[in-house]
């Protein structure tokens, strides 16, 4: 998860850990739990890629032992259209009805 990650914008890509236990063990959990992450602490920014479109860039980041150092845990690069399709599908629920 280098600097050269977000080089190119144009293609959606999410790397992460993923997280095990506590409700999270799959991989779209993993997934939210990082995008949760990257928002609540500010890890994140929206730009216009070449072909027009919004982006979602994200990164989770985990404090280390050693004071003042951080791990990547999370990176992503994802169209805002894609976010929102994604809450589109979460909120039809299991059943596909959209509630309220």
């Amino acid at each position: 998860m280098q600097d050269e990650f977000y080089r190119n914008i144009d293609r959606q890509l999410a790397v992460f850990v993923r997280i095990r236990g506590d409700g999270n063990d799959s991989a779209w959990m993993s997934f939210f739990y990082h995008l949760r992450n990257a928002i609540a602490h500010g890890r994140f920014t929206v730009a216009v890629n070449s072909k027009g479109r919004q982006i979602f860039i994200f990164e989770d980041v985990k404090p280390t032992v050693k004071e003042g150092s951080q791990v990547v845990s999370a990176r992503g690069v994802i169209e805002i259209d894609s976010l929102i399709r994604i809450i589109d599908i979460i909120k039809r629920g299991p059943e596909g009805s959209l509630e309220g």
